[in-house]
């Protein structure tokens, strides 16, 4: 069914974002995933962001592999050049990785964010050393863009929703 853009122009429709879902393992580099997040000031949005790899089994390398077509495809949907350095980036070892980043609202602080165990209960890592490396975590997340006209720049970034224990 197909219906034209402008059939009630006058009205707001909210975006609605599209979810994607992966299972992968949190990487030790880069990781602010915890109730601190990244430094900011109060008066800012809470930050904390993680670069997820895949898991060392087949099944998660044929689904990996599939991820930089697949955000390729996106991206050159979404239009002009964009900056994937936010979303996407080879570790050390040639792995692919993919940056997951939650962004709360001013107000909320880093122990809303979504990370649960295995049982669906909220388990927000105090510090580094509660982090789950090592374990199979799933992501739910959706694909942003932000467009900068003052730097004239375009980037792209995988917005976290959930992540929980597999």
């Amino acid at each position: 069914m197909c219906i034209p853009r402008d059939v009630h122009p006058h009205l707001f429709l909210p975006k609605t974002p599209l979810l994607f879902k992966i299972i992968g393992q949190i990487t030790v580099e880069e990781c602010f995933l915890t109730a601190r997040g990244h430094l900011r000031p109060p008066d800012k949005e809470p930050i904390a962001s993680c670069w997820l790899q895949q898991r060392p089994n087949i099944t998660s390398d044929i689904t990996w592999r599939g991820i930089i077509p697949t955000l390729e495809a996106i991206i050159e949907q979404y239009g002009g050049e964009v900056d994937p350095s936010e979303l996407l980036a080879l570790g050390p070892d040639g792995k692919l990785r993919l940056q997951m980043t939650w962004q709360g609202d001013v107000g909320e602080t880093g122990r809303d964010l979504p990370i649960f165990d295995e049982l669906g209960i909220q388990r927000v890592p105090a510090s580094i050393s509660d982090v789950p490396f090592g374990e199979a975590v799933h992501a739910v997340f959706s694909i942003e863009f932000v467009h900068d006209r003052t730097a004239g720049a375009r980037t792209v970034f995988a917005s976290l929703f959930a992540m929980h224990k597999a």
